[in-house]
C-alpha cells in the first residue's frame, strides 16, 4: 500500500512539474526566428502576429516591415493594411524588389492607380533583368491604366 501511494506522488510531482514548465511563450514575447519560420514555410496567418509585435519593437527594421505587409497581402485579412509597412520597406536601399509590386498591388487593390502604375514601374526597372517578372509588371500597368480610364 504504502509503495502505491509513494508511486501516485511520485507520478503527481513529475506531472505538475512538467505541465508548469511547458507552459507556452506569453503573448507578445516570440522571438524572430519563430516569425521567421513560420514566414519561410508560408504560414503567414500565424507569422502576421509576430512580426505585428516585432514592428512595434523595431519600428525602423526594414525587413520587419517588409514580412509583415507580406503577411497581410497573403492572407484574408485586410490586404491593404500592409501599406504603410510595404511604403516603409522600399525607402530602404537593401528592400527586396518584389515589395515594390506588392505595393503596387496593394495600390491596385484600393484603386490609388496612379500609385500603383509608380510602384508597378519601380519594380520593372528593377527587374530588367527577368523578362516575365517585368511582363507581369507591364500588364499590371496596363489593368491600371484602363481602370484609371
Amino acid at each position: 500500500m504504502q509503495i502505491k501511494r509513494l508511486l501516485f506522488s511520485l507520478v503527481l510531482i513529475v506531472v505538475s512539474t512538467s505541465i508548469c514548465f511547458s507552459q507556452a511563450k506569453p503573448k507578445g514575447k516570440w522571438e524572430p526566428e519563430d516569425a521567421d519560420e513560420h514566414f519561410k514555410n508560408q504560414n503567414y496567418v500565424m507569422a502576421l502576429p509576430m512580426y505585428k509585435e516585432l514592428v512595434k519593437q523595431h519600428p525602423e527594421d526594414m525587413e520587419y516591415n517588409y514580412r509583415l505587409a507580406f503577411c497581410y497581402t497573403h492572407t484574408t485579412f485586410d490586404k491593404t493594411a500592409g501599406i504603410p509597412f510595404l511604403e516603409k520597406a522600399v525607402k530602404s536601399p537593401k528592400c527586396p524588389p518584389d515589395a515594390w509590386y506588392w505595393l503596387g498591388r496593394s495600390y491596385h487593390l484600393t484603386n490609388k492607380f496612379p500609385d500603383a502604375i509608380k510602384a508597378y514601374t519601380k519594380y520593372k526597372e528593377l527587374m530588367t533583368k527577368n523578362k516575365e517578372e517585368a511582363d507581369k509588371a507591364d500588364h499590371c500597368i496596363e489593368q491600371c491604366g484602363n481602370a484609371h480610364e
